[in-house]
């Protein structure tokens, strides 16, 4: 774990979800990958990439800030170039000696994930001592405003839910098979969307 003081380069992988802080970035034959980014130049996308979405970094753990500031990487949106991609991918010129636009062969180079999809991801290796369980871990890295929106919402909606439980007229009996019942639900979820 940590970040990368140089480049970061990642090649011929198939359904691989990358999270990475780096000063530059190099994806390279890539299909139905997720690159999550915190990166200080722009991200050089080339070859055949097929099914490629980038997304804003959003790693939480405790020393995150140490090895970005180690490595020089600003976590300020402002000095993040995840979203800012170079393609020099194949289907470019292929596109452009077929007349398509410059948007066209940003599509076909890679999309974006929607703000509706993007998570956190925790990596609970250096958790406090004195963390709560359940307690979430401060983001480190500033995200556009459409992701933090989202993740906001969701955090809410997630409070609304706890307390709905938490209020719940019913014996402990009961409260412990809803929990029993969330959780297995959780799991089928996670290991039907490959979480």
């Amino acid at each position: 774990a940590g970040a990368v003081a140089r480049v970061v380069t990642v090649q011929h992988c198939h359904r691989l979800t990358l999270f990475a802080t780096a000063a530059a970035v190099h994806a390279h034959n890539m299909s139905e990958t997720v690159l999550h980014l915190c990166c200080s130049t722009r991200p050089l996308l080339w070859g055949e990439n097929h099914r490629l979405v980038l997304a804003p970094f959003g790693v939480v753990y405790g020393s995150l800030a140490k090895h970005m500031k180690a490595a020089r990487i600003s976590p300020k949106l402002c000095c993040n170039c995840w979203d800012q991609p170079i393609c020099c991918a194949a289907s470019h010129s292929t596109m452009s000696s077929l007349g398509g636009t410059a948007t066209d062969q940003m599509e076909a180079c890679y999309s974006f994930l929607p703000p509706c999809a993007y998570l956190l991801f925790h990596v609970p290796f250096d958790v406090p001592a004195d963390a709560k369980p359940g307690s979430i871990m401060e983001q480190v890295v500033e995200l556009p405003p459409p992701y933090a929106e989202s993740l906001a919402q969701r955090s809410k909606q997630l409070s609304d839910f706890s307390a709905q439980l938490d209020e719940l007229q019913c014996s402990h009996g009961v409260k412990e098979e809803v929990s029993t019942a969330l959780q297995i639900r959780f799991r089928e979820w996670l290991i039907r969307t490959g979480n």
